[in-house]
């Protein structure tokens, strides 16, 4: 899957244009999901992960592109006593202990975005928006619209229908297809990773696109 080498922001409506590899161009509704970290089951194993997503909707096709997304736990890089990142023992875990901050600073520069969506309980999401927006490096800071949550069921079938569709793209080797495949396979689990695609498309659906009206 492509990823856009160049953007250009579009002050009338808002819109993003983004420019590609292979010198295609389109314009985009930019937006951004997250799941909190939660506690979910891990293929018979608990487990806890937050979950982030940064997405275009172009305007034209209305299909639906995730170009980023990441794991996460912390908001700030763990560090110890010296000021280096904490390195857990087993390799390949390192991630968790990296913050999702920088990531949210990238998203803006990249792709000129600024609103995520999401649902999930106050006092959950309250410490971590709390901690991004008071962090000196994340400006201009991000805005974060809570979706309505319909219950698990009716999230699914919004992506379900997104999947039948095939109305939405991501990359092929990632926690968000994996976790998309348990689905598939008939989990009725909410992974985090699917918890954040399923806000981001409800956001999408409730907060459509207005093009900009003619001069």
């Amino acid at each position: 899957m492509q990823k856009p080498e160049h953007k250009r922001y579009n002050t009338d409506d808002k819109s993003v244009t983004l420019y590609f590899p292979d010198e295609s161009h389109g314009r985009y509704q930019v937006r951004g999901a997250v799941c909190w970290p939660v506690l979910f089951d891990k293929f018979g194993r608990m487990d806890v992960m937050g979950y982030a997503l940064i997405a275009g909707r172009n305007i034209e096709t209305n299909k639906v592109t995730v170009f980023e997304q990441r794991e996460f736990l912390v908001i700030s890089d763990i560090v110890d006593e010296k000021g280096l990142l904490v390195i857990p023992a087993k390799e390949g875990d390192a991630k968790i202990y990296r913050g999702i901050l920088s990531w949210f600073i990238d998203g803006w520069a990249k792709y000129r975005c600024h609103s995520y969506f999401y649902s999930q309980p106050f006092e959950v999401a309250k410490k971590y928006r709390t901690e991004l927006r008071r962090s000196e490096a994340m400006k201009p800071k991000p805005q974060f619209i809570d979706v309505p949550w319909p219950g698990e069921d009716e999230a699914l079938q919004t992506v379900w229908k997104a999947l039948k569709m095939k109305s939405f793209r991501a990359e092929k080797d990632s926690i968000l297809r994996e976790q998309l495949g348990e689905v598939q396979k008939g989990s009725k689990d909410m992974y985090p990773a699917v918890h954040a695609l399923a806000c981001l498309l409800m956001g999408f659906e409730r907060f459509r696109f207005k093009k900009a009206e003619a001069a």
